[in-house]
């Protein structure tokens, strides 16, 4: 993931979410703040959304936003706060191939 440098919502604002993996038995919280992905191994008091579920799930929601409504309808994660902050999460990332080329000759 990188942040797009381009949006202008990333300067002032911190935005959160956290994320409880049941099969792992771990929480973490993740925000992005003057432009920065931050991530730590606990809840935060802050963050915008809870997405508690198996980390495959809590993985294709992160990646792909528009699923996490099916996923919590069909009991698959369950979302907790403002749903619409993954949403806006997401388009704080750039979009990018992933086969792109790290290094050139």
């Amino acid at each position: 993931m990188i942040i797009d440098s381009g949006k202008d919502q990333w300067e002032d604002e911190a935005h959160g979410l956290d994320l409880d993996f049941t099969d792992q038995g771990e929480a973490w919280t993740m925000w992005i703040k003057n432009g920065v992905l931050h991530a730590r191994r606990a809840r935060s008091s802050a963050a915008q959304l809870t997405i508690s579920g198996p980390k495959a799930e809590l993985v294709m929601a992160l990646l792909q936003p528009g699923t996490a409504e099916k996923l919590a309808k069909e009991e698959r994660i369950s979302l907790t706060g403002d749903e619409t902050a993954l949403t806006e999460f997401a388009g704080l990332l750039d979009q990018f191939a992933p086969t792109f080329d790290i290094v050139t000759p």
